[in-house]
């Protein structure tokens, strides 16, 4: 892809950070359809655009890219291993797909938009998912957020009650998971499991070096019949 296929999105991901690298956060994590082509030369591409040359991602202690999870699936094997939400560290159970939630709300928008002009058509549109956005913060405690056990305790009596609900689940299933951790862990050995967490580290601290999720003798997979061009 040009230069100039990437411009919107490049200036729309500048503008959304800007502030955020002003403030001094240290780390960011961008999901997105093409990360793993958009994401080459992001700071170069930055570094030639006038409205964003003085944006330093260099400053930040780590930046990185996935694929959403719905559509790793058309990428290849390549991508799966390297754009892969599931294997970061630090994003939970992300899917990275939460922006197209939207889009069972605005199919009407096509129709009441057909006969517009660009600039009432941009208006439309604008006012529609400004309207969604505020209607998400105003019901914020309905929906689920992240919380420690004691914020769940003292806020019972006062969460939304799908807030509640769902934390409440997430809880339940954490420590399911956590006793399968923990067996599997012990019918490895702590060998083997030091091993492996070895690797992990250094593979975190330095991409270059081996991926510790891929397989060492390849077999047969969903990835080897997949014709996507980006990978």
């Amino acid at each position: 892809m040009t230069l100039y296929r990437y411009l919107n999105i490049d200036y729309a991901f500048a503008s959304a950070i800007s502030r955020g690298l002003e403030a001094g956060i240290p780390h960011i994590v961008v999901t997105y359809d093409i990360a793993c082509q958009w994401g080459r030369r992001l700071h170069e591409r930055l570094s030639n655009y006038a409205a964003t040359e003085d944006l330093d991602l260099h400053s930040l202690e780590s930046l990185r890219f996935a694929v959403p999870k719905f559509h790793l699936i058309g990428h290849g094997k390549s991508c799966y291993l390297n754009y892969n939400l599931a294997f970061m560290r630090g994003v939970g159970m992300t899917h990275g797909e939460n922006v197209e939630t939207i889009w069972s709300h605005s199919t009407s928008l096509a129709t009441w938009s057909r006969e517009n002009g660009p600039s009432a058509r941009h208006a439309l549109l604008d006012t529609h998912w400004s309207g969604w956005n505020w209607r998400k913060l105003v019901h914020l405690r309905k929906h689920p957020r992240p919380f420690t056990l004691l914020s769940i305790a003292l806020i019972s009596s006062f969460a939304g009650q799908n807030l509640k609900k769902n934390l409440e689940k997430a809880w339940k299933f954490a420590k399911i998971q956590g006793k399968i951790a923990t067996e599997l862990s012990n019918a490895l050995g702590q060998e083997i499991v030091d091993s492996w967490a070895r690797m992990l580290d250094t593979y975190y601290s330095d991409p270059s070096q081996p991926n510790p999720f891929e397989e060492a003798t390849p077999s047969k997979s969903f990835f080897d019949h997949c014709s996507c061009f980006l990978c």
